[in-house]
């Protein structure tokens, strides 16, 4: 009788270490996965960042303080052509060829992108988003988003706004806006999200997926976050006539 449950631990231990592995092994893909994308945002960033230090160089400007940064954001924003963004109804572009620019809120910091937040340092009833990663959300939050999340795209949905806060969702570029910079200049016009906490909310939504048998693709992820955050643009982004 105990050889047979020494059998059977043995038998389940082995079971165990293979899962174990299993996980570790899909686990580092994902995270390849996330490496792989930061470095393809770290990549537009700098492309982005060459054009537009070339731009400078051509109208010989000097150095901005953060106020000006702020001014030539919103004035740029004034010269963008309306018929690139006409069926974006996240930008509130009416039909009357009226040009229109958004307005960054007080809290934007063009030197550090946390403020896009909603949580910049860890507080009671609060949990990081994956350990040591410095991104907090609401404990009750992603337990509640993890509980009824059917696929990986309601989960990445869900936790957006338990991640950064709403003024930023309502102003600053989407995930696949930003990763889609290079094929338009005035995409830039807009702040981008934390770099670190859109890795850390995929990392985390793929991983969860991967857990539950979900499909893990990264595109239609991307694309129901952007879907996401065009509609809350459109309820709370302020506009004005240029």
């Amino acid at each position: 009788m105990l050889d047979n449950f020494a059998i059977l631990f043995t038998n389940m231990g082995s079971t165990l270490r293979y899962t174990t592995d299993m996980y570790n092994t899909l686990r580092s893909s994902i995270l390849d996965t996330a490496a792989i994308y930061k470095k393809l945002l770290g990549s537009v960033e700098q492309f982005n960042t060459a054009g537009y230090t070339t731009s400078s160089n051509l109208t010989h400007e000097g150095p901005r303080s953060p106020e000006a940064t702020h001014s030539k954001v919103t004035a740029s924003a004034c010269s963008s052509n309306q018929d690139q963004h006409r069926n974006d109804v996240g930008n509130k572009t009416p039909k009357n060829n009226k040009l229109y620019r958004f307005i960054l809120p007080p809290e934007y910091d063009a030197y550090d992108t946390r403020w896009t937040l909603k949580y910049r340092t860890n507080l009671p009833g609060l949990a990081e988003l994956m350990p040591q990663s410095g991104v907090y959300v609401s404990y009750g939050d992603l337990k509640y988003c993890q509980l009824v999340s059917k696929d990986c795209k309601s989960l990445a949905r869900r936790l957006l706004p338990s991640v950064f806060n709403r003024k930023a969702l309502s102003v600053c570029s989407s995930m696949s806006e930003k990763a889609q910079a290079f094929n338009n200049v005035d995409s830039t016009i807009r702040p981008d999200l934390d770099d670190h906490a859109c890795s850390v909310l995929l990392t985390l939504v793929l991983e969860h997926g991967l857990q539950r048998g979900w499909n893990t693709d990264l595109e239609p992820i991307l694309r129901t976050l952007h879907s996401k955050m065009q509609k809350i643009r459109f309820k709370y982004g302020v506009m004005v006539e240029c």
